[in-house]
């Protein structure tokens, strides 16, 4: 575990991240040089734990990062052990308990050997500042900062005279300034021109920057002040302006995500509000595009704000303070991962070319791939992100995928892979080898206009685009199409909407009574509707009918005489018939185990349908459902092992 935290100095609780073999030290690292600890016995107070990434020598500390991180940007850790600032060693005894007497800002810096930073204050009136003055806080870059300058900063780095402001002003501020005050981004008065302030921020994992600058040693106290040392040299981040300011003077490399801008209307939203976080994508990324969808994202009003809102994320998220991913929230609602990696930073897939350009309102990272929302692709594209790849590859093998792409304002119910490969191996051979198969299955999903999980009650029917329909039946755990569950609903696209199915719908070519015309187990039971005077019943397209057919096998358990007793009255063989029959869609997967759906027939008594731990279902606990969700043009039809027994007889 890491050391405890009193004040500004750190306490061991444990020594275990050197006793475990778990976490192995290289040989270089086990050894001792003037700052580090001889073994782990010899561990007391004012002992600091440094968590430093393998082979680079980057390191965090634990002011910097509260937990224990395995890798940082997909390389291996380990952690070592040194006194704290201003704690030495004293032989034979433990830990590091001699107490170094604080100094002034300026010597301090000097005895930290930031050498580059301390040869700017030589011979300057900040220098006497920083030795007589205060409280100060200051930011210093560490050494290896100054070599990678623009010409700008090396301007600013050097004044003309001896009292002239410079870019070191910039990286100080009045007062005591730890990092345990940082609750949240907060911007703070330097001693630059006009008081230019500084935006110190803090992430999740307890990663704090200043102006996108990672601090990577916190809080070294000094007698007049504190010094955080950090990974860069620090310019102004109102300097050049706003964010659209800055990304409009680099019109060569952003010409296109300008046009965008104005086309979504979001240039003034973006210059006076904030702070803002852009993944701006350059000219480079928008040559990747198809045509016809960079003329829309170009031209199109509402495309193209659809695209800007998912680039621009509320709130400031520098790349420095990303060790692992760090998830965040677009102006569009979406999620999107910012990610580091060994060879640099991410946005999901996509490469940050430059990172942590700062302005006024915020910070933008340059990416190479536009971020495409899914309110502007197709509906094949979504399809793909969903991982729909069997009915991507059939309806491509049926020449079915222009559809997707060429039509609005339609709903595609679509299962998933491993719905298809449910299917009985023939049926799927049958789709790959004959298009008009995969057509007719095609357009059984797919459903004119935008329908959402919030437009779909129960009991109603879906026309499809073959002019069949599709059955919506409501449970408590939810949405049934069919006999088929929405698994994932309402994903919208350009042009519809897509809702994910766990089964495939096999189109109904029959009404009720011919599935029970054409069945020859249900031949009796036929018998029974027709001299009933049940057909036109059973025939009506706008139906919503449960229909319990009793097998021959189930009449086959019942005597001659009580069959005889039915045919010999009319009336008691239509209500018996009736009683087989539920005025709703009954779609057993909506029926939990060891429960009871209690409804009432069409002759009027109550019937009730329950599923036992094995899965098998019963129609008023004895009939055995033998074949389930048989799905007629106008009902669902079960078969039934016995007759339902109703109280029904000739005088009632």
């Amino acid at each position: 575990m890491w050391p405890s935290v009193v004040g500004s100095v750190l306490f061991l609780s444990s020594v275990e991240f050197v006793l475990s073999g778990k976490w192995h030290l290289p040989k270089q690292y086990r050894q001792r040089d003037e700052s580090f600890l001889n073994d782990a016995l010899s561990y007391g107070p004012n002992v600091c734990a440094i968590q430093e990434v393998y082979r680079t020598g980057e390191k965090f500390y634990p002011d910097c990062v509260k937990s224990r991180l395995r890798k940082i940007c997909d390389r291996p850790t380990f952690v070592r052990y040194q006194c704290c600032g201003g704690y030495n060693l004293v032989q034979g005894e433990q830990g590091c308990p001699a107490v170094r007497p604080l100094k002034n800002v300026r010597e301090t810096i000097k005895d930290l050997k930031l050498n580059e930073f301390s040869k700017l204050l030589t011979n300057t009136e900040l220098e006497r500042q920083l030795i007589d003055g205060g409280a100060y806080t200051v930011f210093v870059p560490e050494d290896e900062a100054f070599e990678d300058l623009t010409y700008d900063q090396k301007q600013r780095l050097f004044p003309w005279t001896y009292q002239a402001l410079s870019l070191v002003h910039y990286h100080i501020v009045h007062g005591w300034r730890n990092t345990s005050t940082v609750k949240e981004d907060m911007d703070v008065p330097t001693l630059y021109y006009g008081l230019k302030p500084v935006r110190i921020g803090r992430n999740p994992i307890g990663v704090y920057t200043v102006n996108c600058a990672r601090i990577i040693k916190p809080n070294i106290l000094a007698a007049n002040g504190i010094i955080h040392v950090i990974d860069k040299v620090m310019s102004p981040f109102d300097l050049l302006g706003n964010l659209t300011d800055v990304i409009m003077r680099d019109s060569s490399q952003f010409s296109n995500f300008i046009n965008v801008l104005y086309t979504a209307k979001m240039v003034t939203y973006l210059r006076d509000g904030g702070m803002f976080t852009i993944f701006a994508p350059n000219n480079y990324a928008f040559s990747r595009l198809p045509d016809n969808l960079k003329e829309r994202i170009l031209k199109d009003q509402r495309t193209a704000e659809a695209v800007v809102r998912h680039h621009v994320a509320e709130g400031i998220y520098c790349g420095e303070s990303v060790l692992i991913t760090s998830g965040l929230k677009t102006m569009d609602g979406s999620k999107v991962t910012f990610r580091c990696r060994k060879n640099g930073y991410y946005v999901d897939n996509v490469k940050v070319i430059s990172s942590d350009n700062i302005a006024g309102n915020g910070v933008f990272h340059t990416i190479d791939k536009l971020l495409i929302p899914r309110a502007v692709k197709t509906m094949d594209d979504l399809a793909r992100d969903l991982n729909l790849n069997k009915f991507l590859q059939l309806s491509h093998e049926a020449g079915l995928l222009d559809l997707l792409e060429s039509r609005s304002d339609m709903t595609l119910f679509a299962p998933t892979d491993e719905a298809f490969n449910a299917l009985p191996t023939s049926f799927q051979t049958a789709l790959l080898s004959e298009p008009v198969e995969m057509e007719q299955l095609f357009e059984y999903h797919l459903v004119k206009g935008k329908i959402t999980q919030d437009d779909m009650i129960g009991d109603k029917y879906l026309e499809t685009e073959s002019g069949k329909k599709m059955k919506i039946s409501v449970h408590r755990n939810g949405i049934l199409v069919n006999d088929g569950e929405i698994i994932t609903p309402n994903e919208e696209c350009s042009n519809g909407i897509i809702h994910v199915i766990d089964k495939v719908l096999i189109p109904p070519e029959y009404d009720l009574l011919m599935l029970i015309t054409r069945d020859k187990s249900l031949q009796t039971f036929l018998y029974h509707v027709e001299n009933s005077k049940l057909q036109s019943l059973l025939l009506k397209d706008d139906a919503h009918y449960t229909v319990f057919a009793p097998t021959e096998e189930a009449f086959s358990k019942k005597s001659t005489h009580e069959m005889e007793k039915l045919y010999d009255n009319i009336e008691l063989l239509r209500k018996n018939t009736l009683h087989h029959i539920v005025k709703k869609i009954i779609i057993s997967r909506g029926i939990p185990a060891n429960s009871m759906l209690q409804l009432q027939s069409m002759q009027g008594e109550p019937i009730t349908i329950s599923q036992d731990d094995s899965g098998n279902f019963y129609v008023n606990k004895h009939a055995k459902i033998v074949e389930v969700n048989i799905i007629a043009t106008n009902g669902i039809l079960f078969k039934i092992d016995r007759l339902l027994q109703c109280m029904c007889n000739s005088s009632g």
